[in-house]
């Protein structure tokens, strides 16, 4: 599994390596520090992860390489065509749906058809520059699918089953995760829809899998084009529908525990079905005169981040801030130096940014820092729940839990050392 995992980050890191684009986003928020965080041992495991990744049969290095497609093809645009997201990142939805410290979702119609290369629109380009710059960042997650990737009746990840496939094998498979707690495939009817793609398991799998996720972890999932998929034929709609509802299901639950789960839906031209699914503070559109043609500079486009940072933080002490260490910094830093030198009439690199500084700057405890054993004035110890459930079809399965967490101070957002049980 290790072997597996190092293969697909090699494919992730040669999907973003070297690509010159027309422009790029550098994503930076504020959350609170990831535990450190094993997850537990079901006593009973019928499925492995690698037997789970066959059934889903997804290649694994499918999503990596369709990003790094899109990528390339970024410079067959003009820069004016790529306004339309330069613009989408000057308006309030998408710096709330991005800096709130809350899940949500965001659908985006780009009304840009007519620019299309192929499958590929520059909301395509956007999407693909937004996933290069977060997968930058340490402690976040991003899920990614160009739906127009895959839209012919032939390619076997047509289709909203095919979609949340290609999900689910990626946070299986993302670098630096644990290794997850599948005991819920101890079911043999979830198990067995599963090895049929039915769309149901699919969205139940992909919800177990993200609410074992460590609080404070931020996941994004980037869903470019799925408008694809707005066609009757084959249940397609009514597919899409049960996959959004999903989608918003799961948002739902994370905003009560887990991570943060931040989904956005970009389209070339505009949904027609989809669209009556998403509340109207949820959507944006983008007409064709909302162009930004010139550059963003980073106060400017940062300015109304930290807006919102400040009023989450004043909301409540229990949203904690970004993880910024040492190693965060300067990989996000000379990112944003890159792409704001190549958007047009940036002239010079920028200013660090205000709150990256030594002095603003939290070091957080790493794993490969934790004592052993751990002195016990620093730990308190939290005892494991009896069992872990789930719920499938209406019935509820549970599989016992064999862990004790233990959180460090001085404040317990330090890291969280995981030890067995006893």
């Amino acid at each position: 599994m290790d072997e597996t995992k190092r293969q697909f980050a090699m494919f992730q890191n040669t999907a973003i390596e070297n690509v010159s684009t027309n422009y790029a986003t550098t994503i930076q928020t504020r959350y609170q520090q990831p535990q450190i965080y094993h997850s537990p041992t079901p006593t009973y495991q019928k499925v492995s992860t690698s037997e789970l990744l066959s059934i889903l049969d997804v290649p694994i290095g499918a999503a990596n390489e369709d990003l790094g497609y899109v990528l390339r093809q970024s410079n067959s645009f003009k820069t004016d065509t790529l306004g339309h997201g330069r613009w989408l990142m000057t308006t309030g939805s998408f710096n709330n749906w991005l800096a709130g410290g809350k899940s949500n979702i965001l659908l985006v119609d780009g009304h840009s058809d007519q620019a299309k290369i192929g499958k590929i629109s520059p909301m395509s380009v956007f999407c693909a520059t937004f996933v290069a710059s977060v997968v930058k960042l340490r402690s976040t997650i991003v899920l990614h699918f160009f739906c127009g990737q895959h839209a012919t009746f032939e390619d076997p990840l047509r289709g909203p089953d095919g979609l949340l496939r290609s999900l689910i094998c990626q946070l299986l498979l993302y670098p630096n995760t644990a290794e997850p707690n599948l005991g819920m495939l101890s079911q043999q009817e979830l198990c067995n829809d599963l090895r049929g793609h039915k769309l149901d398991a699919l969205r139940h799998l992909f919800q177990q899998l993200l609410q074992q996720i460590p609080t404070g972890t931020l996941v994004f999932c980037i869903i470019d084009g799925l408008s694809e998929y707005e066609t009757r034929m084959n249940n397609s709609t009514e597919d899409l529908r049960s996959f959004v509802d999903g989608l918003q299901s799961i948002v739902r639950d994370q905003n009560q525990a887990g991570p943060t789960f931040k989904v956005l839906m970009a389209n070339a031209n505009k949904s027609t079905e989809i669209v009556k699914q998403i509340p109207l503070q949820e959507r944006v559109s983008l007409r064709a005169g909302n162009v930004h043609s010139g550059p963003i500079s980073e106060q400017d486009f940062f300015a109304e981040v930290l807006k919102a940072k400040a009023s989450i933080e004043a909301a409540g002490s229990q949203l904690q801030g970004l993880p910024w260490t040492d190693n965060n910094i300067q990989p996000a830093q000379e990112t944003w130096d890159m792409s704001r030198l190549r958007m047009e009439g940036a002239s010079a690199i920028p200013e660090p940014l205000p709150w990256a500084t030594p002095q603003r700057v939290q070091t957080l405890v790493g794993s490969e820092r934790f004592p052993s054993p751990v002195p016990q004035q620093w730990a308190a110890a939290q005892p494991p729940p009896e069992s872990y459930p789930y719920r499938y079809k209406g019935v509820e399965y549970e599989g016992r839990l064999n862990e004790v967490r233990v959180d460090f101070g001085p404040t317990r957002n330090m890291g969280t050392y995981s030890a067995p049980f006893e």
